[in-house]
């Protein structure tokens, strides 16, 4: 893991219907508990001990202990289901998923059509 970062959880700002999608990263720095945003990773904001965010099984973490929250980003296929690839990879990584779960595409319209925007450069 990146500098210092300690990875617990995630969120997904779309809301837990919405899969899958790039979730935001929440770890430790220094002891401050801080979310990763994709367009800042050099800045990771501080946020309330308090806040409401998925925790990660020990089994999970331990699937995900390479993950560099300056290289990386979060990937949820489902509410279980996380895995990681570096950011140099993201349109990769969507353009195979769009081609690769058309059922799940066809109950999920406005994902795929969010997607498939980025992928093609519109967003």
């Amino acid at each position: 893991m990146g500098k210092n970062f300690q990875l617990l959880g995630w969120d997904n700002p779309y809301g837990e219907d919405s899969y899958p999608i790039n979730v935001i990263p929440v770890g430790l720095i220094d002891g401050r508990l801080v979310v990763v945003y994709p367009g800042d990773k050099e800045n990771p904001e501080a946020i309330d001990p308090g806040s409401v965010y998925r925790h990660f099984t020990p089994e999970q973490l331990c699937c995900l202990r390479d993950f560099d929250h300056e290289r990386d980003l979060l990937l949820a296929m489902n509410s279980s289901e996380i895995e990681f690839y570096p950011a140099s990879r993201d349109k990769t990584v969507f353009r195979k998923l769009l081609a690769t779960r058309p059922p799940y595409w066809e109950d999920h319209p406005a994902i795929r059509k969010m997607l498939q925007r980025y992928v093609d450069g519109k967003t």
